[in-house]
């Protein structure tokens, strides 16, 4: 009897924190508002065709306000040889709208509450700040910091993600144990080949907060 083949949807959703290092809001504005627009069209579809799939998501993008997403930051963060990687900075700087209606490149309660209704979708894991797994100053304990700060946010808003994706694919297999601690049972892998292998300052293939690579592994 033949193996049965499954299709597996993972998709991350991390609006202007996945780009942010690499783009400028005003570059990114187009793309991140098309988004807004594709997600409900998606879910309509995933509807219509009873199509399961996994949101990995950005735990600033639970916050409904910047105060909320400023009392969401770890006591320990991250200190990125490269300080235009940090969220935390980035956060620090001002650079936040008050809310998503004046800031619908931050944060997106609205359209986690809009997937988690429709059935057969289920909120992962993004880290809490699209946290760079294999880049110079960040260590195993910030990492740690990062995930209890996600968790902390889900929980508050009735989320208990179990499976997590490492943003730009940047896996470290050391830091799955972190993961467990955490209550993760999953991770999306890479492909195993040169051209998957992820590194510091690997590009990230998304360009407008919203893509996907399935490759769900157990934890």
């Amino acid at each position: 009897m033949g193996k049965t083949g499954a299709l597996v949807i993972s998709l991350d959703f991390e609006l202007y924190w996945g780009v942010r290092d690499k783009r400028t809001l005003a570059d990114s504005e187009k793309n991140l508002q098309g988004t807004r627009q594709v997600i409900p069209a998606i879910l309509e579809l995933f509807n219509k065709y009873e199509i399961h799939a996994t949101w990995a998501t950005v735990g600033f993008l639970f916050c409904e306000t910047r105060e909320e997403l400023i009392g969401t930051l770890p006591k320990e963060l991250p200190d990125y040889a490269d300080p235009n990687l940090s969220p935390y900075r980035y956060v620090q700087s001002g650079a936040l709208g008050a809310r998503e209606q004046v800031d619908p490149y931050h944060y997106a309660p609205s359209l986690i509450r809009l997937i988690s209704s429709c059935p057969h979708q289920y909120i992962g894991s993004h880290t809490h700040s699209h946290y760079y797994c294999l880049e110079p100053g960040q260590t195993g304990q910030t990492f740690a910091e990062d995930l209890a700060a996600f968790k902390r946010v889900a929980r508050k808003k009735g989320y208990a993600p179990t499976s997590i994706v490492f943003p730009r694919n940047q896996f470290a297999s050391s830091y799955l144990a972190v993961c467990k601690q955490h209550g993760f049972a999953a991770y999306r892998g890479n492909e195993r080949s040169w051209m998957y292998e992820a590194g510091p300052g690997a590009q990230d293939t998304c360009s407008n907060g919203l893509c996907a690579l399935p490759t769900p592994t157990s934890i």
